[in-house]
């Protein structure tokens, strides 16, 4: 099959050559866009998270004085799914990717009987949400695919929780 391609160059010349490829095809097809973002999103704050413990004091004997000094280190979790990274879910959630929190504040001295703790927590806020991955085709198809719930726990750098406990 011999056709005739007419191409219209710059400055209004026009070529007419004959086509040399094979009889035309459908435009190449073009990658779907994929996009991603936080969806059913919710904050607690002021979350004393009692599952990281940020240092502990045990009185041994009586009139033992406890102090947690400040410096120490919290952890940032940050939930992730979908194949998104840590740095997209921060980036959403207006915080720092980075895991470790130094923490600026301690407990005071207190006296403690034998038998007793001093025990300090870190506080910070916690985020609830799922993921949304949405693809777009250019012909106009959607899908949309969700996560579980995921959690973020963000210490604040200056608030701890301290307990006197038995133990």
């Amino acid at each position: 099959m011999n056709r005739l391609t007419r191409v219209t160059l710059a400055v209004g010349a026009t070529l007419v050559a004959p086509l040399l490829a094979t009889p035309t095809t459908a435009h190449a097809e073009v990658p779907p866009s994929v996009s991603y973002d936080l969806i059913l999103h919710s904050k607690v704050k002021d979350l004393t998270d009692y599952k990281h413990r940020l240092g502990i004091c045990k009185a041994e004997s009586n009139g033992i004085q406890c102090t947690i000094s400040k410096g120490r280190t919290a952890t940032r979790s940050i939930g992730v799914g979908l194949n998104v990274s840590k740095g997209f879910v921060a980036g959403e959630l207006n915080i720092s990717k980075s895991t470790d929190v130094t923490v600026s504040v301690g407990c005071d001295t207190v006296t403690l009987r034998k038998g007793q703790a001093l025990v300090a927590y870190p506080v910070g806020s916690r985020h609830k949400y799922k993921i949304r991955k949405t693809t777009r085709w250019a012909g106009g198809g959607i899908a949309r695919e969700y996560s579980r719930w995921h959690y973020t726990f963000n210490p604040y750098r200056t608030s701890i929780a301290c307990k006197i406990i038995n133990f």
